[in-house]
Parts: C-alpha cells; sequence; structure tokens
C-alpha cells in the first residue's frame, strides 16, 4: 500500500525506509520481525496511525515532524513544525569542527 500510494513522490527505498522507521516506532518491531511473523495482527489504533502517516507523507510533510523525532550526532531530539529538522550536512560540519578546534582553544561564540 505504501508503495502504490507514495511512489509518484518518493524513490523506493525512501519508501521502504519511512515504512520501516514507522513499525518501529507504532509496532515496536524491526523490518526483518515484521517479515518472519506472517500471523502478526495489527490493533486498529495502529492501523489508524499508519494511514494517519500515510497521508502526510502524500502531501510531503517530513517524515521527522510524523514521527516527532530526528537524529543528530548520536542524539535523538524532538521535532515539530515549529522547530528545524537537523540536516545529515549540519552533522558533518559538527564533527569536522569538533576534530579541527583543540579542546584547548578557547572559543567565543
Amino acid at each position: 500500500l505504501y508503495q502504490n500510494e507514495l511512489e509518484a513522490l518518493y524513490p523506493l527505498e525512501e519508501i521502504k525506509t519511512f515504512f520501516n522507521w514507522l513499525c518501529e516506532a507504532y509496532l515496536q518491531l524491526k523490518p526483518f520481525q515484521i517479515q518472519q511473523d506472517l500471523d502478526l495482527v495489527i490493533e486498529a489504533n495502529s492501523l489508524l496511525k499508519f494511514q494517519s502517516a500515510l497521508n502526510a507523507l502524500k502531501v510531503e510533510k517530513p517524515i521527522q515532524y510524523i514521527l516527532g523525532s530526528a537524529h543528530f550526532y548520536g542524539m535523538e531530539f524532538m521535532v515539530n513544525e515549529h522547530t528545524l529538522i537537523p540536516r545529515p550536512e549540519t552533522e558533518e560540519l559538527v564533527s569536522w569542527i569538533l576534530k579541527d578546534v583543540s579542546k584547548s582553544d578557547n572559543l567565543n561564540i
């Protein structure tokens, strides 16, 4: 369902990633656990969450806003429509700065 509904908007690998993240968030299951448990029954409230997420993805709402969290530099941050989503490029920049700046340097920010 997710692939059919989203293929015009997102690449296939991104759709798979979205679905996996939603399964982990809503069902507390890893992708391999879902594939192994063919008799898995999903409760109605979880199905509603998946449908709501699908509707939000259709209007290109970022997955981080849907899940309410984003990962940055090994930490998880709560996000919503009023916060910026940390970008991988920013994480690279922070890493570069931390490596480049000596701990003994006095930084004035």
